[in-house]
């Protein structure tokens, strides 16, 4: 396996891979989760605002694992005339 410097080209083709997934899956999986939320407050007539950092930080939380899971995904992907790997240093534990 041959291993080279990413080329600009190379880094936008993942960066942009990257950036679709998270819109299609984050946006749409918070919103849907913080209108159920918030749909279930205020039919019990539960105030928002002293539990908002606690929405957003489970927010935040979802969106991360959602993140952690499409670079998963991405890195058994093909780009065209490259894709990405992990290679582990000699030595180093996994």
């Amino acid at each position: 396996m041959e291993e080279n410097k990413a080329t600009w080209k190379e880094a936008i083709t993942f960066w942009w891979a990257l950036t679709w997934r998270s819109i299609l899956f984050i946006l749409p999986t918070t919103a849907a989760i913080g209108m159920a939320v918030g749909f279930i407050m205020a039919s019990q007539k539960i105030p928002a605002e002293p539990y908002m950092m606690h929405i957003q930080g489970v927010g935040l939380v979802i969106g991360v694992i959602i993140s952690m899971l499409i670079i998963k995904n991405l890195l058994s992907k093909e780009f065209g005339s490259f894709k990405v790997v992990v290679i582990r240093e000699h030595g180093e534990n996994a």
